[in-house]
């Protein structure tokens, strides 16, 4: 993680032993400004459909074992990970850059486009 990221990343919420998911100040912000845009609740979840890809979408509220993350300058943004996965993204960062969420995986591995690298250039 870089320094300016390190500035600007804050997690709350996590379970005890558990890094969790970092959710930086500008991924926090542009879930805010989406969901205020759309008027929907700021929530927004990451899940994985039945092939196994990880996707991001807002939802109207977390589901039941949703894990809750948030950054603690907003929050009224909440970002829920499935309990189906929750461990397997634990110590991740959720960002935004370059006019998209981008899921950094905290082995250097990276979720921003479902896991489609080959198909967006990779991973920035």
């Amino acid at each position: 993680m870089t320094s300016a990221k390190k500035k600007s990343a804050e997690s709350v919420t996590a379970s005890p032993g558990r890094a969790g998911v970092t959710v930086t100040s500008e991924a926090a912000r542009q879930i805010a400004a989406i969901a205020q845009r759309e008027q929907r609740p700021s929530i927004l979840r990451i899940v994985q459909d039945d092939e196994g890809a990880l996707f991001m979408e807002f939802a109207p509220k977390p589901s039941v074992g949703d894990q809750l993350f948030c950054h603690a300058a907003f929050p009224a943004v909440t970002v829920c990970v499935s309990k189906k996965i929750v461990t397997w993204l634990d110590g991740a960062t959720i960002d935004f850059r370059g006019d998209r969420f981008k899921l950094d995986l905290a082995g250097g591995g990276c979720a921003g486009c479902a896991g489609c690298c080959a198909e967006c250039g990779g991973c920035q």
